[in-house]
């Protein structure tokens, strides 16, 4: 289970990805949440012992969240890749419904 600092910094990487796409910087994540960078360091690690994560030590940005798929990037990137202009709200509140329904889906396989 998760603690605040846990939750805090979790929450802050997946808005982070839903927003652009990829994963975000330690720097941005110490921005975002106001923590030092050994805390967000820490609880990273801890997120990824407890399963919520993976890292790929391999490449930066390198952040991984279990269970988000790559859905949420490819309905982005459709979306801009149609001729059509659809304007940026559009595209959150889209992004913000598959992934409410996403994390209610993934939260009612863990409670089985």
């Amino acid at each position: 289970m998760m603690n605040d600092t846990e939750k805090t910094i979790f929450n802050a990487i997946e808005n982070f990805q839903i927003k652009h796409g990829y994963s975000p910087s330690l720097t941005e994540l110490e921005e975002e949440t106001f923590y030092s960078r050994s805390t967000v360091r820490y609880c990273i690690r801890s997120l990824e012992e407890k399963g919520y994560l993976e890292l790929d030590r391999q490449v930066r940005r390198n952040i991984h969240l279990r269970n988000m798929p790559e859905l949420i990037k490819d309905v982005k990137e459709s979306i801009y890749d149609n001729k059509r202009t659809i304007s940026e709200d559009a595209i959150m509140d889209i992004l913000t419904i598959l992934h409410n329904e996403i994390s209610n889906s993934n939260r009612r396989k863990n409670i089985i």
